[in-house]
C-alpha cells in the first residue's frame, strides 16, 4: 500500500501520461481513419444507427491502458490531447463536428453568429456533450440491465420507426459497452480488484462503494 505522496506522481498527470498497448487495439489516427470512412458510406443511415455503430467500432479497437496505482485503472485512446486542457476526441471530431457546423450554417450562418458574438448578445454554439445522466435509474440497472430494459422495449409492437431505430441504437452501444467492459477485465487480470469489480458490472448492478464509482467513471467514459 503507497501513501499519497508515493503514489501522486502516478496519478496527478496519468491521462497526459498514459501509454497505451497497441497489442491491445487500434491507435487513435486508425481509429480516426476508420471513423471517417464509416461517416462517408453513411449517407442514407438514420443517425442513432450510425452513431451506435461509430461508438462500437470504436470500443471494440479502442486501445487500453492500465495504471496499477488507481483503483479507476483502465485509460482508453481516445485521441485527446491533454497537452492545456481536454481537447475534443475522435468520436467529436468525425460524427459530431460535421453536424456541428451543418446546422450553424442552416440554422444561424456565419455572419450571424459573428454579429450576435461582437454586440455582446452571446456566442451562438451547438452543445453536444453536456448531459445529466439519471443516475438513479442507470445504477439501480447497471449496464446489463440498462440493454435488458432497451431489449424488452424493442419489443412493443407500437412503436414507430423512429422509435425502433433509437432502441436499435441503444442495444447496439450496451452490447458494445459489456464487450469493452469483458474485454478491460480480461486485461486488467494482473489487478484482481479491479478486474473482478468490473466483472461484476458486465453481470449485474453495482453493490459496493467501488462498484458504484467503477459504474460512474466507466459510464462517463464511454458516454
Amino acid at each position: 500500500m503507497w501513501n499519497f505522496s508515493e503514489n501522486r506522481p502516478f496519478i496527478e498527470n496519468e491521462f497526459e501520461q498514459a501509454v497505451f498497448d497497441p497489442a491491445t487495439g487500434l491507435s487513435a489516427e486508425a481509429l480516426m481513419d476508420g471513423l471517417k470512412a464509416m461517416q462517408a458510406a453513411s449517407k442514407n443511415k438514420s443517425r442513432p444507427l450510425v452513431r451506435a455503430e461509430a461508438l462500437s467500432y470504436i470500443l471494440d479497437n479502442v486501445q487500453l491502458q492500465l495504471n496499477p496505482r488507481t483503483p479507476f485503472s483502465v485509460k482508453l485512446n481516445l485521441g485527446v490531447d491533454y497537452s492545456y486542457f481536454a481537447k475534443a476526441d475522435i468520436y467529436q471530431k468525425t460524427m459530431f463536428a460535421p453536424q456541428r457546423k451543418k446546422l450553424l450554417k442552416q440554422h444561424y450562418g456565419v455572419e450571424k453568429m459573428c454579429r450576435g458574438m461582437d454586440c455582446g448578445v452571446g456566442s451562438i454554439y451547438t452543445d453536444f456533450w453536456h448531459t445529466c445522466p439519471d443516475w438513479d435509474h442507470l445504477l439501480k440497472l447497471g449496464f446489463p440491465g440498462i440493454l435488458q430494459e432497451a431489449t424488452a422495449a424493442r419489443e412493443n409492437p407500437a412503436l414507430t420507426e423512429k422509435q425502433k431505430e433509437y432502441l436499435d441504437s441503444v442495444i447496439l452501444c450496451f452490447r458494445a459497452v459489456l464487450r469493452l467492459l469483458n474485454r478491460i477485465a480480461d486485461y486488467g487480470a494482473s489487478l484482481p480488484e479491479f478486474s473482478q469489480c468490473v466483472r461484476n458490472l458486465t453481470e449485474r448492478p453495482p453493490q459496493t462503494l467501488y462498484e458504484v464509482l467503477q459504474f460512474s467513471v466507466l459510464y462517463s467514459y464511454v458516454e
